[in-house]
């Protein structure tokens, strides 16, 4: 019973980590239980997410693809250690835009459930 339990548990895992590196965009990190981290800005509205994706390409100097926008849900994706080293200047800049800044672990599907969440800031 205990080996089948492991096995499940080992296939599971690789399924995820396979699916993780044919899911995960460039600024995505897998981890190794086959989730994906990454940093989720949200926004006020579809302009400030717009402000927000022309702020960290021209000021940051960040590629396109390193950013990807949920304009359903006023999101900006992109890889969690850049969003942690530039978080003070971001909030600095465009607090009135910005709602919360969060790093999450997901699972590597579109709206993936997200088991972590730590929030790096939350508008008062």
């Amino acid at each position: 019973m205990f080996f089948q339990i492991h096995k499940d548990n080992v296939q599971l895992r690789n399924r995820l980590i396979r699916r993780a590196k044919n899911f995960s965009k460039p600024y995505d990190v897998i981890l190794k239980d086959g989730l994906i981290a990454r940093a989720r800005v949200k926004t006020m509205s579809e302009q400030s997410l717009m402000k927000l994706k022309k702020t960290m390409i021209e000021d940051f100097d960040l590629d396109e693809n390193m950013l990807e926008l949920d304009v359903e849900n006023f999101y900006l994706l992109s890889s969690w250690q850049i969003i942690n080293k530039i978080k003070t200047v971001l909030i600095d800049s465009m607090k009135a835009d910005i709602e919360s800044i969060e790093i999450i672990h997901q699972y590597p599907y579109e709206g993936g459930f997200v088991t972590y969440l730590e929030p790096l800031f939350e508008k008062e």
